[in-house]
């Protein structure tokens, strides 16, 4: 193996800080940098563990939980 001196990789080390510690109100916008549209419109929109589908048989939307398969209709009573 390599031995490298402690006082050459305490010098080429990089600092690094605890990611709680991170403010980025304070880091980011504080230093002028501004935050891209798309990350804010994804931090602003609610997350919905619920999947949109549309019954087969009756064509309304329905709300359900399971993203691959279609489960049930509340208003026709058709099962998937």
């Amino acid at each position: 193996y390599i031995a490298i001196p402690f006082h050459l990789a305490e010098k080429a080390k990089r600092r690094t800080f605890d990611f709680n510690q991170y403010n980025p109100r304070i880091m980011t916008q504080g230093a002028g940098l501004k935050q891209p549209e798309h990350l804010k419109r994804a931090k602003r929109r609610v997350k919905n563990p619920q999947t949109r589908f549309n019954c087969p048989k009756c064509g309304k939307i329905v709300w359900q939980y399971n993203p691959y398969d279609f489960d049930h209709c509340n208003h026709c009573g058709h099962m998937g």
